[in-house]
């Protein structure tokens, strides 16, 4: 696996869900832009008849190494968990079947 170009939480409150002065909103862009801020993601969900809101900004990079290191160990965690699931559920159809 080689390293990817993955987007990045970065922490920055944005408080713009009831509106949004102009003033403010150049001010939060200005600051976004200073902390590497490349793009805002915007996304609406509806539970419950509640509409909200969540609001996340974003860097798109290249990983660093602690980052892959960390995304490959999490891939090898899921498939070795995978296989150890599927162990087990083949020991029980066997147990089944075998008879």
């Amino acid at each position: 696996m080689e390293k990817q170009v993955r987007n990045f939480k970065v922490n920055y409150e944005l408080d713009w869900e009831y509106g949004v002065s102009i003033e403010q909103l150049e001010k939060d862009v200005k600051a976004m832009k200073e902390l590497g801020v490349t793009e805002v993601d915007i996304e609406a969900s509806v539970f419950y008849d509640c509409a909200s809101l969540t609001i996340q900004p974003l860097q798109k990079r290249p990983e660093t190494d602690e980052e892959y290191k960390k995304r490959i160990g999490e891939v090898k965690y899921r498939e070795e968990e995978r296989k150890r699931r599927d162990l087990e559920q083949l020991a029980r159809l066997k147990e089944i079947y075998e008879k």
